[in-house]
């Protein structure tokens, strides 16, 4: 026979070896699944926000804005942007009208308002945790 001795790895270099892989892979696999969950996360973020009306006269309906914090961290609503239905807009500070209204992650709010009839849509502007100012996407007050 020809003599030659074959010689490879042994079993435990090879052991050390596979699992530093696997470690290494893992690893990987992580990071890409925590990044990709996090962006998903961020856009996800903002306020819903639904609106039910009353009219109370022929000038006037009382409008219920209700809704939810998606951000992950405290919002501070500061004012409510309503346009009437030839688009010019109004605001109503809430901190000269009861005060603003912090809201936790997750956590339910509601804000009753009077305002005119011809009102057709209406925002909320609020703060973040970290300053930003933002709005809301406008919801129907028909």
């Amino acid at each position: 026979m020809g003599g030659r001795s074959r010689r490879g790895l042994s079993p435990l270099v090879a052991s050390i070896i596979l699992i530093a892989f696997t470690i290494i892979g893992g690893f990987v696999v992580y990071e890409y699944f925590m990044s990709s969950s996090e962006s998903v996360m961020a856009a996800g973020e903002g306020v819903i926000v639904n609106a039910n009306t009353v009219y109370v006269s022929n000038t006037e309906k009382l409008v219920y804005l209700s809704g939810v914090n998606g951000h992950s961290s405290s919002i501070t609503i500061t004012q409510v942007k309503y346009y009437m239905q030839d688009g010019t807009p109004q605001t109503v500070d809430l901190s000269q009208n009861g005060g603003t209204i912090t809201v936790k992650p997750g956590d339910k709010f509601t804000i009753d308002l009077l305002l005119p009839a011809d009102a057709a849509a209406a925002t909320l502007v609020y703060t973040t945790d970290a300053g930003e100012t933002l709005s809301s996407p406008p919801v129907s007050l028909s």
